[in-house]
């Protein structure tokens, strides 16, 4: 579904080309940028890091690229939805399926509570999986699971930091 998306944006990407909007960029960023956007349209939980890894375009040029692609097209995109990271991040940190379905819970009360609003998704989803460990007496570094967030331990800190304080003394705090 990925690569027909992905044709269909090249074939924009063609006639763009025929009323020269995007004269200066080579066709490997356009497809690279137009499969990036493909899978934010689709909510496939996949980063510009995950696309750039198996391209040989660098990451200036699919950036540049998809800004542009997105400008003429004028196109919007989705924000990632931070609990289908949940899965991915719970998976790289080979953690249980109990906190799983616990970080599932704490995010559905963060989502009520507004507090994902502008927030990194995977950074969002490491930080609802470390209390979900936390709270089930999983044992787990903020390391490992930063790691396997692709963030920084100040990221996880810092949002669990603000999950803390948020949801304390709400109907939410029993999920912390």
């Amino acid at each position: 579904m990925i690569i027909v998306w992905a044709l269909h944006n090249v074939q924009t990407f063609e006639v763009s080309i025929i009323v020269k909007d995007l004269r200066g960029r080579t066709t490997s960023g356009i497809l690279s940028a137009a499969i990036y956007i493909a899978c934010r349209e689709l909510e496939t939980p996949k980063t510009l890091k995950d696309i750039l890894a198996v391209s040989t375009i660098t990451r200036r040029d699919t950036t540049r690229s998809y800004r542009q692609l997105v400008f003429e097209l004028d196109l919007k995109i989705p924000v990632v939805d931070p609990m289908k990271c949940i899965a991915r991040v719970a998976n790289r940190a080979h953690l249980s399926e109990m906190a799983k379905r616990q970080a599932i819970s704490i995010m559905h009360a963060v989502r009520k509570a507004g507090l994902s609003d502008g927030k990194n998704p995977m950074g969002l989803a490491a930080t609802v999986l470390y209390a979900s460990c936390v709270k089930v007496g999983e044992s787990i570094t903020q390391a490992d699971i930063a790691r396997a967030a692709a963030v920084t331990e100040v990221t996880l800190r810092n949002r669990f930091k603000d999950l803390k304080n948020h949801l304390i003394g709400t109907n939410y705090d029993s999920v912390l």
